[in-house]
């Protein structure tokens, strides 16, 4: 198949959001707070101007009617009709939103579920009535009066087997949290080296259900770096893939010649990487190096020093995985913060298209069939706009909005989970309050001890700062 777009649509600012796809809509989010939907013929069907940035991705369900669902940086989350845009409802929860909602039936009624910072998880009703509105623990000591950040975009499924549905997220305080989703109660949390920004995913591994999460990087030291796997009835951590980075972008998981494979990209290295399930990695792809960046092994502005927002050929991308030309083959697409959009053959991570989309690809690519024609088109966001491209990609291939669907599943072929019994992790409240307050605290002690005394003198102890 050729690269050439066949529609370029504008945008009001650049995005960090993924565009949603449905029959003869796209819908897009941009950091000027606009949401806008475009035709399958790029013509603007709609848009509504939100009034504070927007760095979550739309979410498309049925309430019953298709609707868009969005939240911005002041606090305002708003259902909006996808034909023409019009308000449903609002909820405005005074603090920033960043997560993407997760949507599915929760006990028979359908449920939107929604981190917030805080950090909180709330659950609202079809019609937006606030079914819980839950915080949850944070740094109690360093970040005591102030909100802790919850960017990760929850998984809303069964992931243990245990006949109930769970909330399963990451917030900026080291840590990943599972809730019961009828309730909003704590069913166990994990502590991580540094803050999760990454969606967790579900999959099979030897039909042991097994949750898949970014482990996230400090600009002070190394953080987590890796692909991080729990087990989904305790979060106790079954293996961890080193990735050079951290993974702030969410894993897809795909079955790639009769076996599951994980695939994810990375900030420091700048990277798109296959594992299996048991964190052995396949293969790995860089997206540079660029004329702008150096690679050793990180990416970054020749002769400065290594910071987050300096890593030119970071992802924050979840990849792709489908058959695009109809080769029988799937293929990984993802983009980097230097405008490459890698196309790569999923079982040897061989270089199919390398293509320059002449901006910054932070949201993710998704496809699906919004002309109605039977093949799908692929749309990747690109600085401030949306490249188009038509495939040969079958509409049962579709992959239209964040992770796929609105249960952020992020597994591209689901298979039900067994059932099982699944007791609950012993000694929780005392844990999670060791970390709160005792761990915290000693933590931020060694930290001011090391910052304003033994670095003077040169001495650096710590591995990482929080």
């Amino acid at each position: 198949m050729t690269w050439t777009p066949t529609h370029t649509l504008p945008l009001t600012a650049e995005t960090w959001s993924t565009p949603a796809l449905a029959p003869d809509r796209i819908v897009s989010a941009d950091r000027a707070g606009v949401v806008r939907a475009f035709t399958a013929t790029g013509e603007i069907a709609w848009e509504v101007r939100m009034g504070h940035e927007i760095t979550a991705s739309p979410t498309l369900a049925d309430l019953p009617d298709p609707t868009v669902l969005i939240g911005d940086h002041g606090g305002t989350f708003v259902a909006l009709d996808l034909a023409t845009g019009a308000e449903r409802w609002r909820q405005s929860f005074g603090a920033m939103i960043r997560a993407t909602a997760a949507v599915a039936p929760v006990e028979g009624a359908l449920a939107i579920v929604l981190p917030v910072y805080g950090p909180r998880i709330v659950r609202m009703t079809a019609s937006g009535s606030v079914v819980f509105d839950r915080s949850l623990p944070k740094h109690e000591v360093y970040q005591c009066g102030r909100d802790a950040g919850a960017v990760s975009s929850p998984l809303l499924a069964d992931v243990d087997g245990d006949g109930r549905d769970e909330i399963v997220f990451g917030v900026r305080a080291h840590r990943v949290y599972c809730c019961d989703a009828a309730t909003g109660d704590l069913r166990w949390f994990t502590p991580l080296r540094y803050d999760p920004d990454s969606s967790p995913t579900l999959a099979l591994s030897d039909q042991e259900p097994i949750l898949l999460i970014g482990g996230g990087e400090h600009t002070g030291g190394t953080g987590d770096n890796a692909l991080v796997a729990l087990a989904p009835g305790s979060g106790r951590v079954r293996w961890t893939a080193p990735a050079g980075g951290g993974v702030d972008g969410a894993a897809t998981v795909a079955e790639v010649g009769g076996e599951p494979l994980a695939f994810y990209c990375s900030l420091a290295s700048g990277s798109v990487i296959a594992t299996d399930l048991s964190g052995a990695e396949r293969w790995r792809v860089p997206f540079g190096p660029t004329d702008a960046c150096v690679h050793d092994p990180l990416c970054r502005p020749p002769d400065r020093p290594y910071f987050t927002g300096r890593a030119i050929c970071r992802s924050y991308a979840t990849p792709l995985v489908a058959d695009l030309d109809g080769d029988g083959r799937q293929q990984v697409v993802a983009g980097s913060n230097n405008g490459t959009l890698l196309v790569l053959d999923a079982e040897t991570g061989a270089v199919r298209a390398r293509i320059r989309t002449g901006g910054m690809a932070r949201g993710s690519a998704v496809l699906a069939d919004i002309r109605g024609e039977g093949t799908c088109d692929l749309v990747v966001p690109s600085g401030d706009r949306l490249l188009v491209f038509a495939t040969e990609a079958p509409a049962p291939e579709a992959w239209s909005q964040m992770k796929g669907e609105p249960r952020h599943l992020g597994w591209r072929s689901p298979r039900a989970i067994p059932p099982r019994d699944v007791r609950a992790p012993r000694g929780m409240a005392s844990r999670l309050f060791w970390y709160s307050v005792p761990r915290d605290a000693a933590r931020f002690v060694a930290f001011q001890v090391e910052r304003r005394v033994l670095r003077p003198l040169g001495i650096r102890l710590a591995e990482h700062y929080y």
